[in-house]
């Protein structure tokens, strides 16, 4: 027997060599519904993961726990199949009666008597397996949530809060986060990703995965490419540019691996301009390694490696769910399909990172500090919220008599549906929160009291993976509740705030204008009511920011036109005009613009201040811009101060600003803060597909400063400078140059006062505009010079070129 074992990177290739082919095989596919093989006699563990980003989908730990529970009382696998999506019908009361070991639950009911000794196992395993009496996870807030508090640290607290949790439950890889940009704001996993912008959700992810993997959990960050809707999102093919996938989707992937340090990708089920996620070397090989210097292992969306031998061609380590059969990949190599390098180097892959994880290194399981959890999950439920209106200072409310009514009241929901959705031990509904707070003799739920200090309108539309929303529009009767309700309280004098439990943008513009305030709430996991009750109260002053523009209409949304694609397709038309690059660039006036959030005080933007007049470009350095924030308001509070970078005139066609620095800061009332920002190369560069290049054009910038990305308070001006890419050159057309009067002002230096007045040449200018200089210059202005031989002509246009770059050189 062999004494090699896995123990440090140094290993790895006397392991591969000792593995067998069928070992390798195994080691590519998964073994259960969320775990991989283990080759015990080589020290390789089973690793075991699940979703999610939010907390732990407990249905996919019943995917491996059935099997696990079937083997030890020897009832044959095929017979076990069926229990999990069983299990997932009889809800979480049927979860919760077997965490108890409550085999009479009614709930269990639909699965008695055919299950009886199956359960009976599993109960057993569960005793094994689960952290603590509790039995289930902590629900934290949806992705979109941690954005839309701006926060970066503590959006690190709760990644590691989740990272903590996992371990807990014996896991060693998160199945998040989601990075997927808000292209759409129907696509059904609006709520799980991040933001509409490519740097806020670089800045959030980042900071998410680092808190992650700092608990020795490895964070997965997905659905790597372009994955922007749940419409036939196993077959749909995304067409879209270079430029678009550089400049907005890529982005936090590429910081999601190079700041974050991500181990692992997950690969998306769509395909990308005709080639599968999956099995595409370009998005796996060409981008993720070569470009980027990915260092750890992919694993496919779960059944999207639709061809396993060219998935592990392509660069797709680890295929799931399982159980895999092997034998198909043992085949591909006897037959010559699959070279054995390319199977042996998936393996070093998946082996570099599992040293890294708690089932190798032994990290003991310890129970669930449910305390730390929900302290967190409040925080990022509080501070995610966000306060869209608030009429003559209707909130906060601190005392009196509230009436709460509506869908979401004691129905409240915490997450979204699919992988993102978690069953929690409680969630605090909007009802509870308020009762906790103000206390049960001074809130009526389900009526509006007509003694009533405060009337609350809750509604609730969720979404989820596997199908987009239909529309923006909430319940017909949600929506003529809420106007019932103000029209009421209008008559009773008394205030009216609409709580929107949503997983994202819907349509408000109808009826806002009916109440006092708004505050939406997202799917805030379950500290959601408390939440809700720190806001109304103002013992939290609401500091939330939209991290995706609320249309007034969906009709005004730059995909309205294209979403979700037809034919199998779906045509990334905007290009880079994603979400408020695209209201700010075509002057469409949104609902509430992305950035915005009110407060219950106010702040102002002081001067802003640019550490030097001339930015070099290419250099490696940085420009500080430095901003002061006023807290102008009667109360502590949190403001979100946002940089902007604005090309005043560019060569290529830029959105009207973007994104490219924010920071959230706490000021007392009265009291000032400093903020400084550095800006690199990347805030002032763009994506040339003719170049295949990032470029920086020289000329004007504007730094501009606010509190959204409507509201701007202030503004600086930067001159960058550097090689232009853009300069005029031989391929410029002759119309552009004759348009630039500083260029013909060059041409008349270099060259006989007949060269621009032939008549020949303003016939081109006039009807062929787009012919290139060289053209002219061989067709018409070698002819005007002269007694000047080919090598002085030479050294004329060389003269000329040489001006031009000067001259384009801010």
């Amino acid at each position: 027997m062999s004494n090699i074992k896995l123990k440090d990177e140094n290993s790895i290739s006397a392991v591969v060599a000792e593995l067998t082919l069928l070992e390798k095989a195994k080691l590519c596919g998964g073994a259960t519904a969320f775990e991989t093989h283990a080759v015990e006699r080589l020290g390789i563990p089973t690793v075991v993961m699940a979703d999610g980003h939010n907390g732990i989908n407990i249905y996919h730990l019943f995917g491996n726990y059935v099997p696990h529970a079937a083997s030890r009382a020897g009832i044959p696998l095929e017979d076990a199949r069926g229990a999990v999506s069983k299990l997932r019908r009889a809800g979480p009361a049927g979860l919760k009666a077997l965490i108890r070991g409550d085999l009479s639950d009614p709930a269990l009911e639909k699965m008695l008597p055919e299950h009886r000794p199956l359960l009976s196992a599993l109960i057993e395993e569960l005793r094994r397996e689960l952290p603590d009496k509790e039995g289930l996870p902590s629900c934290f807030p949806t992705g979109i949530v941690m954005s839309a508090t701006w926060d970066p640290e503590l959006v690190a607290e709760c990644g590691s809060a989740v990272a903590k949790e996992a371990r807990s439950f014996g896991m060693d890889i998160v199945l998040g986060p989601n990075v997927n940009i808000h292209r759409d704001p129907l696509c059904g996993r609006v709520f799980e990703s991040y933001s509409e912008d490519p740097y806020q959700t670089s800045r959030i992810a980042v900071r998410y995965i680092q808190g992650v993997q700092r608990e020795g959990v490895a964070a997965v960050v997905k659905h790597y490419v372009a994955n922007n809707q749940e419409h036939e999102r196993m077959t749909i093919n995304t067409i879209v540019g270079e430029r678009a996938l550089r400049e907005i989707y890529y982005p936090a992937f590429k910081a999601s691996i190079q700041e974050g340090g991500s181990w692992m990708v997950m690969s998306a089920y769509n395909s990308v301009n005709g080639e599968f996620c999956a099995m595409n070397a370009h998005l796996l090989k060409d981008v993720l390694r070569d470009e980027w210097g990915f260092s750890g292992f992919v694993v496919s969306d779960w059944g999207a490696a639709y061809d396993r031998t060219a998935a592990l061609i392509a660069g797709n380590d680890l295929e799931m769910p399982g159980p895999c059969d092997p034998q198909a990949i043992v085949d591909a190599v006897e037959r010559g399909k699959l070279d054995l390098s390319v199977l042996d180097a998936r393996v070093e892959n998946i082996l570099r990172i599992m040293l890294k994880l708690p089932v190798f290194l032994g990290k003991p399981r310890e129970p669930i500090d449910r305390e730390a959890s929900a302290d967190v999950a409040r925080r990022v439920a509080t501070d995610g919220m966000v306060l869209l209106k608030n009429k003559d200072s209707a909130l906060p409310f601190s005392s009196g008599k509230i009436s709460v009514l509506g869908s979401a009241t004691e129905d409240t929901v915490p997450t979204g549906k699919g992988s993102a959705w978690i069953i929690s031990p409680y969630t605090v509904t909007i009802s509870e929160g308020l009762r906790s707070r103000f206390g049960d003799g001074n809130v009526t739920v389900g009526e509006i009291n007509p003694h009533s200090d405060l009337v609350v309108v809750a509604v609730r539309s969720g979404s989820g993976e596997g199908s987009d929303r239909d529309s923006l529009d909430l319940a017909p009767e949600d929506v003529s509740l809420i106007r019932s309700s103000g029209r009421r309280c209008r008559e009773l004098g008394t205030r009216c705030v609409v709580i929107l439990n949503v997983c994202g943008p819907v349509e408000v513009e109808s009826w806002s204008e009916e109440v006092d305030a708004v505050i939406l709430s997202w799917m805030a996991g379950q500290e959601i009511g408390h939440a809700v009750a720190d806001l109304l109260s103002g013992d939290v002053c609401p500091s939330g920011k939209l991290p995706i523009t609320f249309p007034k209409r969906y009709a005004d949304t730059p995909t309205s036109l294209s979403f979700p694609g037809e034919f199998g397709e779906v045509r990334y038309g905007e290009g880079i005009f994603v979400g408020y690059r695209y209201y700010d660039t075509a002057d469409v006036e949104p609902l509430y613009e992305f950035g915005y959030g009110l407060s219950y005080t106010s702040f102002a933007i002081g001067k802003v201040s640019v550490g030097s007049d001339i930015f070099c470009a290419g250099r490696g350095e940085a420009v500080s811009v430095a901003v002061e924030v006023k807290n102008t308001g009667s109360v502590s509070g949190k403001e979100v101060v946002q940089l902007y970078v604005q090309d005043v005139s560019s060569t290529v066609r830029k959105p009207e600003k973007e994104l490219k620095g924010f920071q959230k800061v706490e000021i007392e009332s009265g009291d000032t803060a400093a903020l400084t920002f550095d800006l690199t190369d990347e805030a002032f560069s763009h994506f040339d597909t003719q170049k295949n290049a990032w470029c920086v054009e020289p000329g004007l910038f504007e730094i501009l400063v606010g509190t959204s990305s409507k509201k701007i308070q202030g503004r600086a001006s930067l001159r960058v400078r550097g090689a232009n890419p853009y300069a005029h050159n031989s391929n410029t057309s002759i119309a552009r140059i004759m348009r630039d009067e500083n260029a013909v002002g060059i041409l008349e230096k270099y060259l006989p006062e007949q060269a621009l007045a032939d008549p020949q040449m303003k016939e081109i200018v006039e009807f062929l505009p787009h012919v290139a200089f060289d053209r002219v210059w061989n067709q018409i202005f070698i002819h005007h010079l002269g007694e000047s031989t080919p090598q002085e002509a030479a050294k004329i246009r060389e003269q000329i070129f040489s001006d031009f770059a000067d001259l384009q050189v801010d």
